[in-house]
């Protein structure tokens, strides 16, 4: 990707819509004639959130404008959107209100098993790298919280959801470990409105 070269942030897009459009053609072979039309679709929102393309509003247009304000935030926005799959009830909506409302569907148990694994790798990876000797912060009121450190170097191996851990144990607890390890109060909106 080169800065203030169109083309390239184009081919980024494409390349990306080509890995997300395998992965729901991947889902659908696996799945084969026991997903409905509907499962695909929700399926394919569901990766378009796990790969950092959230949705900002329902109205057409805006959200291009909305993320050219705020840093990255159709991403900020997928976070706690892919989360929303982990419920095993998934509401199909339609023009009349509720259409359907189905119980442990395709996507809720593929959502499961990614996040699963994610989590597994990371706090085994997170476990490792202690063991080993490095500095692993585990405490989510703190700046460094999942980041493995060696020496002067610090990894974060969430993938971009760290700070929206960070966040929610921050705003929920009222509290917050600075840089230099001080425990201090932290302010629910404050630390919300920081996050976005």
């Amino acid at each position: 990707w080169l800065p203030g070269f169109t083309p390239s942030g184009r081919s980024q897009a494409v390349a990306a819509n080509k890995i997300r459009s395998d992965v729901v053609d991947d889902f659908i072979r696996r799945m084969g004639n026991s997903v409905s039309k509907s499962d695909i679709e929700h399926y394919a929102r569901y990766i378009e959130r796990m790969t950092g393309y959230g949705k900002l509003t329902d109205i057409k247009g805006l959200d291009s404008f909305l993320n050219t304000i705020f840093f990255s935030g159709r991403f900020a926005a997928s976070i706690p959107q892919r989360l929303g799959y982990l419920s095993p009830i998934t509401a199909r909506i339609g023009r009349g209100g509720i259409e359907d409302i189905e119980l442990f569907g395709p996507a809720w148990r593929e959502a499961v098993k990614d996040n699963t694994a994610f989590f597994a790798t990371t706090g085994t990876i997170l476990g490792l790298a202690s063991a080993l000797g490095a500095d692993v912060d585990l405490d989510p009121r703190s700046t460094n919280f999942g980041r493995i450190e060696v020496g002067p170097t610090k990894i974060d191996i969430f993938a971009g959801m760290q700070p929206f851990a960070r966040m929610v144990w921050q705003a929920s607890t009222g509290q917050h470990i600075t840089a230099t390890d001080k425990l201090v109060e932290a302010n629910a909106l404050k630390v919300i409105g920081e996050y976005f």
